[in-house]
C-alpha cells in the first residue's frame, strides 16, 4: 500500500440554514394586551363584582364573628396605640394573626359597625387577589390566556364563597392577596435577580404569613415553579439556598400559630382523632376536595367528622383508600408525563402540597374537611386544567375554539352556583339551616342554629340543642348552650345540671364556669355562684363577662368597693367594653364620685349613644349635683330611646313636678309621664304612686294626691313609709312637694 496520500473530493457542503428571526425584546407580563384579552378579563371582574357585591346586604354570623368582631371589644374600639399593641401582643380565638386583627379594627375605624363594608372589603381583596394570579402567571407562563382562565376559575369557583363572604375569613383573602402579591414579585425576582427584589419577595410573603399562617408551604411553591413555568438554569443547591430564609420565615410563623392553638385548646388530641382516622380522613378530604372541585354542590359552613358522628362506619375507610388510589395514581401519571406535561405534575403538587397544613394531620377542631381551605390549593388544580386545555388547543388548533366555548360554559355554570352559594351566607339561618338541608347528624348546625334562633324562639331553640346533644352528648359547648336554654326557659335546676355535667369532663370549661354562676344567682345561692365566676376569672383573664358578672354579685350585696375593683380588673383587659365602663360608673356614683361616675357614663354614650340605662344613670348625676336642667334632658333622652320604659318616665315626672325652679316645672308632662309609669307598673311600684301623687298636687289636684300617696304608703317598705308621711301632710294641708335638688 502506498505511504502516498491519496487525494479525494470532499463531499458538496450543507447549505447552512437561514438564522431563526429574533423576536422582538417581550417586555415583562408576558405577550402584550389584545381586545379580546382585555374584553375577557373585564367581563370576568364584572362577573365577580356582581357575585361578591350581594354581599353587602349580608349581616355577621353566629359563627367566629362574635370572636373576630362583633363581641371583641378591641376590634369594637377601632385602632388605637392599645389596640395595636394587643394585636400584636395576644394570641386570641386559637389565633396569632396580628395582620388580620389590623384589618377588622381599620375597617371599625372607617365604617364603624356596619356589616356591608368588611364584606366588600373581602370582595375587593378576592379581587385584587385574582388580578395578582393572573399578572403573576402571565409573567411566568407568557401565556395570557391559559394564565386568565385559571383566574377567572379561582374567581368564580363556589368552593371559594366561604373564603370571601365570611368576614371572619378576612384572614384567607388577605394572606392570599398578599400571597399572590409574593408570586408576581418573584416572578420579577427568577427574570432579573436582586437584593430588592428578593426584599419585595420576603415582604409579601412575611405579611402575607402575618395575615394568616397558610402561606407557610410557599417557599417550597416556589422551588417547584422555578422548575416550571420558570425554568430556572441555576443549580438546584443554589435555589434551595435562596429559598432559606423564606422558609425560616414560614418555621417561625407556623410555630407561633401551633403553640396559639394549643394553648387555646383548639389542636385536638388522639383520643378521638386517632393517627389512623387521620390519615384516612386526609386520603378522603383530598378526594372529597376534587370531587366538589368538578360537582361543586352540597357545599356547607362545617362537616362533621365521621369519627364523632358515625365512628361504626366503615365509609371512611373507603374514602380514604379510593383517595390513596386516587392520589397514587394521579401521582405516578405525573410524574411519567412530567417532560412532555410539566404543568400536570407542577398543578397536582401545588394541589397537594398547600393542602398539607389543613388536611387534618393536625387536627384543629372537629370539621372533616372545610371549603376555605381550598382557597389557595385549587389554584394548581386550575393551573393544570388550564395548561391541558391551552396544550389541545396548540396541537390541535381545529378544537380551540371548541375548548374555549367549553371553558366560557362552565364559567358561566360556576357563576351561577357561586351566586346562589353566596346567597346561603346571608346571615346565620340561612347558613345554618342549608348546612342541615345537606348534610348527616351536623350537630354543629343543630347547635348554632339554636344559638341563633333561641332569642325569638325558646322552644325550638331548645329542641335544636337537643338535637345536637342527642349526636354528641359529650360535647360541653353543646351541653352549656342546652343549659343555657332551660336556664332561660326557667328551668333553673336542668340547666345546673347540664353546666355540671360539662364541667365533669371539662374541669376547665370557663364558659360552663360563669353560666352555672348565673344560674346559682338565680336560685340564690350567691357564695357558690361568687366561687364559679371566679373559676372562670381564673381559665379565661381576657373573658370581660366573669369580672361583670362577679361585680354585679357584689353591688348586689352593696358591696361597692369590691363591685369597682370588679369593673376596673375589666377595664384593664377591655378598656373599650361598655358594659365594664358601664358598672365602673355605677359603682363610682354609689361610692359617691359623682364626678367621676359621670365621666364614665358620659363615655359610655359616646362610645353607645342608644345605651339607655348610661343616659338614666347621667340624669342621676347631674340632679345629685344640682343640673336640674340636665338631669331633665338625659331623662327625655332616655325616653327617646325607649319611650316604655317605667323608670325614666317616673324620674322625669317627679322632677317636673317638684323641681324647686317653676322654670323647670310642667305639671301637665309631668301627669303624662307619671301615668305612663304607673300604668307600665300595674300601679304596684310605691315609687310611681308617690310620683302620681305629686304631680296631681303640682295640678292642684290634692284629693288626688292624697288617694295615691295613701296606697304608695301602703305598698311601701317600712323605711320609707316616714317620708311618705311627711309627704302626705303637705298634701292634705293643700301644700305641693318641693324637692331638694343636689346632695
Amino acid at each position: 500500500m502506498s505511504s502516498r496520500r491519496r487525494n479525494r473530493p470532499l463531499p458538496p457542503a450543507a447549505p447552512r440554514p437561514a438564522p431563526l428571526p429574533v423576536p422582538p425584546p417581550e417586555p415583562f407580563g408576558g405577550a402584550a394586551w389584545s381586545t379580546g384579552l382585555v374584553a375577557a378579563a373585564l367581563a370576568i371582574l364584572a362577573a365577580t363584582m356582581a357575585v361578591y357585591g350581594r354581599t353587602a346586604g349580608h349581616e355577621f354570623l353566629s359563627l367566629d364573628d362574635p370572636d373576630y368582631v362583633t363581641g371583641n371589644p378591641w376590634v369594637r374600639g377601632g385602632l388605637s396605640r392599645a389596640s395595636v399593641a394587643w394585636a400584636i401582643t395576644h394570641s386570641y380565638a386559637a389565633n396569632w394573626h396580628p395582620l388580620t386583627w389590623l384589618s377588622h379594627m381599620l375597617d371599625v375605624e372607617l365604617f364603624g359597625m356596619d356589616p356591608g363594608s368588611p364584606h366588600l372589603v373581602n370582595a375587593a381583596l378576592h379581587i385584587a387577589s385574582t388580578a395578582l394570579l393572573f399578572l403573576a402567571l402571565r409573567a411566568m407562563t407568557r401565556e395570557p390566556w391559559p394564565s386568565l382562565l385559571v383566574a377567572a376559575l379561582f374567581a368564580l369557583h363556589p368552593l371559594h364563597v366561604e373564603s370571601v363572604a365570611w368576614v371572619s375569613e378576612r384572614k384567607d383573602v388577605l394572606s392570599t392577596a398578599f400571597g399572590m402579591g409574593t408570586l408576581l414579585a418573584y416572578a420579577g425576582y427568577a427574570r432579573r435577580p436582586g437584593l430588592g427584589r428578593y426584599a419585595a419577595v420576603f415582604v409579601l410573603l412575611a405579611l402575607g404569613l402575618l395575615a394568616k399562617s397558610m402561606l407557610v408551604t410557599l417557599p417550597v411553591l416556589l422551588l417547584l415553579l422555578d422548575a416550571w413555568p420558570l425554568r430556572r438554569k441555576e443549580p438546584i443547591a443554589r435555589l434551595v439556598l435562596e429559598k432559606l430564609p423564606l422558609l425560616a420565615l414560614s418555621l417561625a410563623i407556623s410555630v407561633k400559630t401551633v403553640v396559639s392553638q394549643g394553648a387555646a385548646g383548639a389542636v385536638s388530641t388522639t383520643e378521638v382523632f386517632t393517627v389512623p382516622v387521620r390519615i384516612l380522613n386526609a386520603l378522603s378530604s383530598y378526594l372529597l376536595y376534587l370531587g366538589q372541585t368538578v360537582w361543586p354542590a352540597g357545599l356547607a359552613c362545617f362537616y362533621p367528622h365521621p369519627a364523632i358522628v358515625a365512628p361504626e362506619s366503615r365509609a371512611l375507610l373507603a374514602t380514604g383508600l379510593a383517595g390513596a388510589a386516587v392520589l397514587a395514581g394521579v401521582t405516578a401519571a405525573a410524574l411519567l408525563g412530567r417532560r412532555r406535561w410539566p404543568y400536570l405534575l407542577v398543578g397536582w403538587l401545588w394541589y397537594l402540597g398547600t393542602l398539607v397544613p389543613v388536611i387534618g394531620l393536625v387536627q384543629v377542631g372537629e370539621q372533616a374537611r372545610a371549603d376555605r381551605y381550598t382557597y389557595l390549593p385549587l389554584i394548581g388544580i386550575f393551573l393544570a386544567l388550564a395548561g391541558a386545555l391551552a396544550d389541545l388547543g396548540a396541537r390541535r388548533p381545529a378544537v380551540r375554539r371548541g375548548v374555549a366555548a367549553g371553558a366560557g360554559i362552565v364559567l358561566a355554570a360556576l357563576t351561577g352556583l357561586t351566586w346562589r352559594q353566596v346567597g346561603v351566607w346571608r346571615d346565620s339561618e340561612s347558613l345554618w339551616a342549608h348546612a342541615l338541608e345537606v348534610t348527616d347528624r351536623n350537630y354543629h348546625a343543630f347547635d348554632h342554629l339554636g344559638t341563633h334562633v333561641a332569642s325569638r324562639d325558646l322552644p325550638r331553640a331548645t329542641k335544636l340543642f337537643e338535637e345536637a346533644s342527642a349526636i354528641k352528648p359529650y360535647d360541653t359547648a353543646i351541653l352549656v348552650n342546652l343549659g343555657i336554654a332551660y336556664a332561660h326557659g326557667g328551668r333553673t335546676d336542668e340547666a345546673i345540671a347540664k353546666f355540671e355535667a360539662a364541667l365533669v369532663r371539662s374541669p376547665n370549661l370557663a364558659g360552663a364556669h360563669f353560666n352555672l354562676g348565673i344560674s346559682l344567682v338565680a336560685r340564690g345561692d350567691l357564695e357558690a355562684a361568687a366561687t364559679h365566676f371566679r373559676a372562670a376569672i381564673r381559665i379565661r383573664p381576657e373573658d370581660v363577662e366573669p369580672f361583670l358578672a362577679l361585680g354585679n354579685l357584689h353591688a348586689r350585696r352593696g358591696e361597692w368597693e369590691r363591685a369597682r375593683g370588679c369593673a376596673e380588673d375589666a377595664l384593664r383587659m377591655w378598656p373599650n367594653s361598655v358594659p365594664a365602663l358601664y358598672q365602673h360608673g355605677v359603682a363610682l356614683a354609689n361610692l359617691g364620685d359623682l364626678l367621676a361616675a359621670g365621666r364614665r357614663f358620659t363615655q359610655v354614650v359616646e362610645k353607645e349613644p342608644t345605651h339607655v340605662p348610661a343616659h338614666i344613670d347621667l340624669g342621676r348625676v347631674a340632679l345629685l349635683r344640682g343640673d336640674g336642667a340636665g338631669a331633665i334632658a338625659e331623662f327625655r333622652r332616655a325616653l327617646e330611646l325607649d319611650p316604655s320604659l317605667p323608670r325614666p318616665a317616673g324620674e322625669l315626672a317627679l322632677l317636673l313636678a317638684t323641681h324647686p325652679d317653676p322654670r323647670l316645672r310642667d305639671a301637665a308632662e309631668a301627669r303624662r309621664w307619671a301615668e305612663h309609669a304607673a300604668k307600665a307598673t300595674g300601679h304596684r311600684e310605691p315609687f310611681y304612686l308617690e310620683v302620681l301623687a305629686a304631680t296631681c298636687a303640682e295640678a292642684g289636684k290634692y284629693a288626688d294626691a292624697v288617694q295615691w300617696q295613701l296606697q304608695a304608703l301602703a305598698l311601701a317598705p317600712p323605711a320609707q313609709a316616714a317620708g311618705l308621711r311627711e309627704r302626705l301632710t303637705l298634701y292634705e294641708g293643700g301644700q305641693p312637694w318641693r324637692r331638694a335638688i343636689g346632695r
